[in-house]
């Protein structure tokens, strides 16, 4: 088995509502007024986005921008899950997990467009041209 090597990542922090998550970096910094670490301003970024896994309640996939897994390479080799607590778990990309991953997110709108076709294909004009050019009009 090859040794993998993790990517070293910046301190995490998801910001959002329950829907809509934000990975983002930080920096605290010490604050003598308050004699505490306070995350100081101006340095935090968004780093992606956060969704949540199936069946996990308290588990978000992350899903880096471009531009952050070209600053940390190797990053781009694994799924990174986020668990309550802070907690990151790195696996593996698998290919073909990718692909059927990918063919889970497209979204089909046959349903609208064989609607339009049977309201338009039952009007007189649509009887008239399928008439007219039988040769490969589909209404």
């Amino acid at each position: 088995m090859p040794n993998i090597t993790l990517p070293e990542l910046p301190p995490l922090i998801i910001n959002g509502s329950a829907k809509n998550r934000d990975a983002m970096t930080y920096k605290n910094t010490w604050d003598p007024v308050k004699k505490r670490p306070a995350r100081s301003k101006g340095n935090s970024r968004s780093v992606g986005k956060c969704l949540p896994v199936n069946g996990k309640k308290d588990c978000w996939e992350i899903v880096f921008k471009e531009d952050f897994k070209k600053e940390h390479s190797g990053l781009e080799k694994f799924r990174v899950y986020r668990y309550r607590g802070g907690r990151l778990e790195f696996k593996p990309i698998d290919p073909e997990d990718s692909i059927r991953r990918t063919k889970e997110i497209v979204r089909l709108h046959g349903g609208a467009t064989w609607a339009l076709n049977q309201l338009v294909g039952s009007t007189p004009l649509a009887r008239a041209l399928q008439a007219t050019f039988s040769g490969g009009m589909d209404l």
